[in-house]
């Protein structure tokens, strides 16, 4: 079970998937909060602040049989695999470098204002 009541705990989400017998994997039960719950649909998904949903949902884990729980651990792990470390940072480094039209509209501002880049983000220019 993770349960933030904001965004966060990703990663221990997907490090508790990683960490699971595929034959036999436990259920995750997720926050909706959790930025991880868009990606991770095999999760059981909670609204922490709903402790009756969540008793449910600890309930309907813990009686869960196998041949769902591999049904719904398959998919999420293939995910995780399919989006790792190295596709994170390529996806960064595009942003970045599709970002460039942004800078550009950044540093119409910055000149509008008489603010440079240079020293820092708030450098004002002298003179």
């Amino acid at each position: 079970m993770v349960t933030p009541l904001r965004d966060g705990m990703n990663l221990v989400a997907k490090e508790y998937l990683a960490a699971q017998d595929p034959e036999n994997p436990g259920v995750l039960v997720l926050s909706q909060f959790a930025g991880a719950a868009k990606e991770l649909t095999g999760a059981l998904i909670v609204n922490p602040h709903e402790t009756d949903a969540m008793a449910a949902a600890l309930k309907r884990a813990l009686e869960m049989p196998l041949e769902e729980r591999r049904e719904r651990h398959a998919p999420m792990i293939e995910h995780l695999l399919e989006n790792d470390v190295r596709k994170w940072a390529e996806d960064y480094l595009a942003a970045l470098v599709e970002g460039a039209p942004t800078r550009r509209l950044l540093e119409g501002i910055r000149a509008l204002f008489g603010v440079s880049s240079e020293n820092g983000p708030l450098a004002f220019r002298s003179g």
